[in-house]
């Protein structure tokens, strides 16, 4: 008798599961304690002994999914998604806020859950529930696996699962779902013995933009955008990547740059011009459109922009012709204005063939309409204020090449304002990092977590009170067990404005004053120095004169929090 014919069919698929995980390129697999996933528990905890992959313990399903997303984030290569393992029942449903997350922001995870066998589903059983399709739409592949599945074509549907979170034919990234049904016995009877790690086969997206008969894709025509047009700007929101720099340095076009765009953390130069605005809401106007941004003819779009008004307005705008550029089936345009949507990387192309026909210097209309947004975007914040502090706090995570997580609602807002307003020299870009899919509060400080274990370099964390508190269990040592004396530090700087203020910016301050405080502001009192020493946090305070002006925020190790009072 083989080895797997002494075995249950339990412990057998999950040796195969965790082999073909493997074999895609998974190298990073979040655990949430449970009896019913035990089967995979065994099998992961013998394959990491063997230098398979590496796991991650978290014990909260909910902070764990954002975790794993934080993981995924930190993956510059995402060649591999970040795979999650959870017991059956409502530990499954306490992952589904990081998978909306994950779906929306393009980033792949891989969602194991564990299940009762199918004969127990609605018979009362303890801890069983419909668990098929408990996502909804939000995974771009699910499956249901039987208890009864033949181990030998698990290498097959891993390769379809990894295949379409990676957006290999989609161009979409997001979350693939296997729901693993196990039937007890549950525990292996021998140690599996696992032998040589199997030989990697790499995901790669393939491009979704045709190649001409006879030529390359590098010669394949871009048509849709008018490379001459002088007055045009270029928008990249959350999760542009590279293209948005590359074809503002090659164009010599204004580049206006979200925080989380990947096309923020340093400057762009066209020439010896920078077209990297910095408040560039200011230079569309912030209640009203500019006169500069009724000048603009020709917008190109890479990301999703969500961040102001003024740039919405701007999108919106019917006599400027609006290009977008994204890599798969999905991309914003949310005025439904898109003239063209055309690859990223085909465009960058473009732009450098472009380029290498025509010398920005003798375009001076170019150059002087890029001037008029320099001067425009100039920021002009008082000294003593959230957007100084922002500025402050950008310029040196910058310096000290920290990783940096921003916070939804204001503090991003404040950042997308006043980034690079205090400029520093700094060899490298700063990697900005924000959950941008959804734009929701939660999860921010156990993705920040995922990131520090991922890069394994000290991360920044800025984000509001409320933002803090929706997550503040993420600082606990159940998340990560291993990682709390052995990482980078992490330091968490929270900016305390009393509760939503952000909703004092929209048509709800109109509200009456009780109204308001009780069902939008929700101040909170919440003694943040015991917090911090509950959690085993250093902890300071300051005013925000103090953090605008001389406060030292040079990070500290291991965990600490600091609570600045912006009122």
């Amino acid at each position: 008798m083989s080895l797997q014919e002494s075995e249950s069919a339990a412990t057998n698929l999950a040796r195969a599961t965790v082999t073909a995980l493997v074999r895609y390129g998974v190298k990073e697999v979040v655990v949430c304690p449970g009896s019913r996933s035990a089967p995979l528990v065994y099998a992961l905890a013998t394959a990491e002994d063997a230098g398979w992959l590496r796991t991650h313990i978290c014990l909260d399903e909910r902070s764990a999914g954002f975790y794993a997303l934080g993981l995924s984030l930190s993956d510059e290569d995402r060649s591999a998604p970040v795979s999650i393992v959870m017991t059956s029942g409502t530990a499954v449903a306490n992952v589904h806020p990081a998978v909306l997350e994950a779906t929306h922001a393009g980033v792949p995870l891989l969602v194991l859950s564990a299940d009762r066998p199918h004969e127990l589903r609605g018979t009362g059983a303890n801890q069983t529930t419909e668990q098929v399709g408990i996502f909804g739409a939000a995974p771009v592949f699910a499956f249901d696996v039987p208890a009864g599945y033949d181990p030998a074509r698990m290498d097959a549907l891993l390769r379809r699962a990894v295949c379409s979170a990676c957006g290999m034919f989609s161009g979409v990234e997001g979350v693939s779902h296997l729901n693993l049904c196990f039937a007890d016995p549950l525990v292996p009877q021998q140690q599996w013995r696992p032998g040589q790690k199997p030989e990697v086969v790499h995901i790669s997206r393939r491009s979704l933009q045709a190649t001409p008969e006879g030529g390359s894709l590098a010669e394949s025509p871009v048509t849709g955008i008018d490379w001459d047009e002088d007055q045009t700007v270029i928008v990249a929101g959350a999760g542009a990547g590279p293209e948005s720099r590359m074809i503002a340095a090659l164009t010599g076009w204004p580049l206006l740059a979200e925080p989380s765009s990947l096309a923020r953390g340093s400057l762009t130069h066209a020439g010896d011009a920078t077209v990297t605005l910095r408040d560039y809401q200011q230079a569309l106007g912030l209640r009203e459109p500019s006169e500069l941004a009724r000048q603009v003819k020709q917008i190109i779009q890479l990301g999703r922009p969500t961040l102001s008004r003024p740039v919405s307005r701007l999108l919106a705008f019917e006599q400027a012709r609006l290009v977008v550029l994204s890599p798969g089936g999905q991309w914003a345009d949310q005025a439904g204005r898109a003239a063209a949507v055309l690859c990223p990387v085909d465009a960058a192309e473009a732009a450098r063939q472009w380029s290498q026909r025509h010398s920005l210097s003798e375009l001076s209309g170019r150059g002087e309409w890029l001037e008029r947004w320099q001067v425009a975007s100039r920021p002009d914040f008082p000294a003593v204020s959230p957007q100084h502090l922002a500025a402050r706090l950008w310029a040196e995570s910058k310096q000290a090449d920290l990783n940096l997580m921003i916070g939804a609602s204001s503090i991003i807002r404040y950042f997308d304002r006043a980034a690079d307003a205090i400029l520093v020299d700094s060899d490298g870009p700063l990697q900005v990092f924000s959950n941008r899919g959804l734009a929701g509060i939660d999860g921010t400080l156990a993705t920040a977590r995922g990131v520090r274990r991922g890069t394994n370099r000290p991360t920044r964390v800025v984000l509001g009170d409320l933002t803090f508190l929706h997550d503040a269990m993420s600082l606990l040592p159940s998340l990560g067990v291993e990682d709390v004396l052995a990482l980078p530090g992490l330091q968490v700087i929270v900016l305390n404005d009393g509760g939503g203020s952000i909703f004092a910016g929209l048509e709800h301050a109109a509200a009456p004053q009780a109204l308001f405080d009780r069902f939008f502001r929700t101040e909170q009192h919440l003694d943040f120095a015991a917090f911090a020493q509950s959690v085993g946090a250093k902890y300071r305070e300051f005013s925000l004169a103090e953090a605008c002006e001389s406060a030292d925020f040079a990070p500290a190790e291991g965990l600490e929090i600091i609570n600045v009072a912006l009122k």
